[in-house]
């Protein structure tokens, strides 16, 4: 019969940490500004949560950990940094994101990544890659006056991101809102 830690399985994405925090400080200070605003129902995610996804991987149990982190090992091992361009706000139907210029680099590892993990049974995404940083929750409502509160953020360049490593993250909810913990960290290749 297995433990409770063996049958415990936890939910997981790939991703890269987001690390330019003083660089979007304008932004926050507006969002912290409104926070308050009861019918914003704004919710702004804490600076640790900050990440660019890679890939979502699901429920992921501790039979599937170690066929894991050997595939996410041999797609680092197999790929070179590289810079992420951040610039720009949008939308999606009630949360708030910071751009992320595609790059066919960011492009590839994220294909590697999708190809890598279908080898354990994990789907692959069949929706086109869209990079952004989640910065920011809201009702569905408030889009409009959220839209016209971040409208002089529409091109900020908010700066570069060394995608030299990702992370394997674990998802918890809380009821304060997800918290999202790093497991584990994978280095790509500096030649």
């Amino acid at each position: 019969m297995p433990t409770k830690s063996q049958a415990r399985s936890d939910r997981c994405f790939i991703g890269i940490k987001f690390p330019l925090l003083q660089q979007i400080g304008p932004i926050v200070k507006v969002l912290t500004a409104h926070a308050a605003d009861s019918q914003l129902q704004l919710r702004i995610s804490p600076p640790r949560n900050l990440h660019l996804t890679l890939k979502f991987l699901g429920a992921i149990d501790a039979e599937q950990r170690a066929e894991l982190a050997a595939v996410l090992g041999d797609v680092s091992n197999s790929r070179r940094g590289f810079k992420i361009d951040c610039k720009g706000v949008g939308f999606f139907k009630d949360s708030l994101w910071l751009g992320i210029t595609p790059n066919e680099e960011l492009s590839n590892l994220v294909s590697a990544l999708n190809q890598a993990v279908t080898t354990l049974g994990i789907q692959s995404e069949n929706k086109p890659f869209n990079p952004h940083i989640t910065i920011a929750r809201f009702a569905a409502v408030a889009k409009p006056k959220m839209q016209t509160l971040m409208a002089p953020f529409e091109n900020a360049h908010w700066g570069e991101i060394a995608a030299n490593k990702f992370h394997l993250y674990r998802s918890e909810t809380l009821p304060e809102g997800a918290m999202y913990y790093i497991t584990s960290k994978y280095e790509l290749n500096e030649n």
